[in-house]
């Protein structure tokens, strides 16, 4: 039996030596794996975006979301009657950016602005089409013109969202708004 038992304690000290080889593996693995993000974060620049395919995929689904806006609004606007297409199409693009500058809490101005002038701009475009092209007119200058008070509406209206999310936030008890909610000048 002294056979037995001896040779049972000298299995489990095995054990408890291969386990803590493996714990030594394991942490010298991961160490080294640290090692690896600090260096590449240092040769970058000071940081690694590790997040930055998901900022991608927020930002595509913002403007995605700008530009079905955009569209909803300037046709809802279209419809206002003895109201110029372009003035109607500027006033609903500037309510969805402000919507959306309300809404997010973050910096979308790029999306926001490319959603607005383009839409706008092609709205413009369609609108005036047959009066442009019977007047023998050109029809790109429409279109930029579209472009710009879009570009501009969005921008106008993303800048006002936001800076009532911030006041509004401020304004709660007990709430202080985000370093990125408020614009600052």
């Amino acid at each position: 039996m002294a056979d037995g038992t001896d040779e049972l304690e000298e299995l489990e000290a095995e054990l408890d030596a291969a386990d803590d080889h493996q714990d030594e593996e394991a942490s010298a693995a991961l160490s080294e794996a640290q090692s690896v993000l600090d260096d590449a974060k240092s040769t970058a620049g000071g940081g690694v975006d590790l997040d930055a395919e998901a900022d991608a995929d927020t930002t595509t689904r913002f403007f995605l979301v700008a530009v079905v806006g955009a569209v909803a609004a300037g046709f809802g606007a279209g419809v206002v009657p003895l109201v110029d297409g372009l003035v109607a199409g500027g006033v609903g693009v500037l309510v969805m950016g402000f919507a959306l500058g309300l809404a997010s809490g973050s910096r979308h101005y790029l999306e926001t602005a490319v959603a607005g002038a383009g839409v706008l701009g092609v709205l413009s475009f369609l609108g005036r089409l047959d009066v442009a092209v019977a007047a023998g007119g050109s029809v790109a200058r429409l279109a930029a013109v579209g472009a710009g008070v879009g570009l501009a509406a969005a921008v106008a209206g993303t800048l006002g969202g936001r800076l009532l999310r911030g006041r509004i936030l401020d304004a709660l008890p007990g709430g202080e708004a985000a370093p990125g909610d408020t614009p600052e000048f």
